[in-house]
């Protein structure tokens, strides 16, 4: 039970970062005249 919660965190955050990323890739061209 410990293992899989501290699994979904870690995945949880990875989702979070990649999500993070993702946005940034399509909001910054759009910035940029």
């Amino acid at each position: 039970m410990v293992t899989r919660c501290l699994t979904n965190q870690w995945t949880m955050t990875q989702i979070r970062h990649m999500h993070r990323f993702t946005v940034g890739l399509f909001v910054e061209p759009r910035r940029i005249p």
